[in-house]
């Protein structure tokens, strides 16, 4: 009699946890069917058109865009920065420096010019309209995003930079021009990427760097011809180091909260 008691009890807690599984999977079917994930589609139109504004606006109408002008030390509201009668755009494609009146300032040592400016490179911060937002969270949504926004191979190799820049200074650009093809392939898709909420400002960032590196490259590739704007650009990058810094930093935050190591 006892032991059909203790089989009773027994069925009845067995019945009791298949009654809990079925609660818990329904729950989590309804929650889900009820609340699934939703991916906002980036308006990644906007973003170009901000992008492609910023890139050509001129202020003071000299035909220096206010990009260059902060890469050149220039006033971007003063056509003529050091008042000598001459544009910053006409003395800048002559040769001369464009911050000195003086009649015989023309540049003839681009390195030792560069060294007394300070120039700096534009930073466009997306909205989140105009990313693609996700509600996924979580480990699983978080490691997915690091995998899928890696750096591609080609760009992990340090001795491609160094091949890249002395090919240039000898006129050949290939190396340049695969690098700023990978760099764009790789920001137009991560223009488009899904994001999860926790790591979009990471993605706004990142989004927002790219531009300027890219650009970087392209001026790489003229050293021959303007070596003056190729050491500024290269010179320019400093400004990007806070930005680049915060990034960092975000990214081992999140990495820590989940335990997991981002790709590269």
């Amino acid at each position: 009699m006892s032991q059909k008691k203790w089989s009773a009890k027994k069925k009845l807690l067995v019945g009791g946890i298949f009654a809990l599984a079925v609660f818990v999977a329904y729950n989590y079917y309804f929650k889900n069917a009820s609340n699934p994930i939703t991916i906002e589609k980036a308006d990644t139109a906007s973003l170009n058109q901000r992008l492609t504004d910023l890139e050509n606006k001129d202020s003071d109408s000299d035909g220096l865009t206010d990009v260059s002008e902060k890469l050149y030390g220039t006033d971007p509201q003063n056509p003529d920065t050091d008042g000598d009668g001459f544009s910053d755009q006409e003395e800048i494609k002559a040769g001369y420096d464009p911050l000195n009146a003086s009649s015989d300032a023309k540049i003839t040592d681009p390195a030792r010019y560069v060294k007394d400016i300070q120039p700096s490179l534009p930073i466009l911060m997306p909205n989140d309209s105009e990313i693609s937002i996700s509600s996924a969270s979580g480990k699983e949504a978080v490691e997915k995003y690091f995998n899928d926004a890696r750096t591609p191979d080609i760009l992990k190799d340090s001795n491609i930079y160094k091949e890249a820049f002395l090919n240039a200074a000898k006129g050949d650009n290939q190396k340049l021009d695969q690098i700023i093809s990978q760099l764009q392939i790789k920001y137009d898709y991560l223009k488009k990427m899904p994001v999860p909420q926790e790591l979009v400002h990471i993605h706004k960032l990142t989004l927002a760097l790219m531009p300027s590196t890219i650009q970087l490259f392209e001026d790489l590739k003229g050293i021959r011809e303007d070596p003056v704007k190729a050491m500024l650009s290269v010179k320019s990058s400093s400004s990007l180091t806070p930005y680049m810094t915060m990034l960092r930093k975000e990214i081992n935050d999140i990495a820590e909260k989940y335990k997991i190591t981002p790709a590269e």
